[in-house]
């Protein structure tokens, strides 16, 4: 009878170090949540110019850095004809040349405090003939 007592006890006490390692190696292997960051991009006729506009939606605990550039279509490739670099809320503008067709692209990288890139994101916004 002792024997069978003490040959439950330890399968008991195995069974609870195992339930124990797979509870913990299940939160180790959780994915990692990436936070919603949102990039709107945005393009504007002006008198003589074309102004783009990107606005990056982020965590406040996160560091953002956009980059936007309005781009001009040459012979059917886009040529890059303005740039800015901001955070959150980034603008240029270029003059426009009646006939062309622009468009605005908008780039943002997301970091965390430690400095990893945790989301990075681009779009482009509708063409223009202006």
């Amino acid at each position: 009878m002792k024997k069978l007592v003490s040959l439950t006890l330890c399968v008991v006490i195995v069974m609870l170090i195992s339930l124990t390692i797979v509870a913990n190696a299940s939160e180790a292997l959780a994915p990692c949540v990436i936070p919603d960051v949102g990039l709107t991009v945005e393009i504007r006729s002006l008198s003589g110019s074309v102004a783009g506009l990107a606005t990056v939606s982020a965590n406040p605990l996160l560091t953002v850095a956009t980059t936007v550039q309005i781009q001009r279509e040459d012979n059917g490739a886009w040529t890059t004809v303005s740039t800015n670099n901001g955070r959150t809320l980034v603008s240029t503008t270029a003059t426009a040349e009646t006939g062309c067709t622009y468009r605005v692209y908008a780039v943002c990288v997301v970091t965390d405090s430690d400095g990893n890139v945790v989301g990075r994101l681009s779009d482009y916004s509708p063409e223009l003939v202006y």
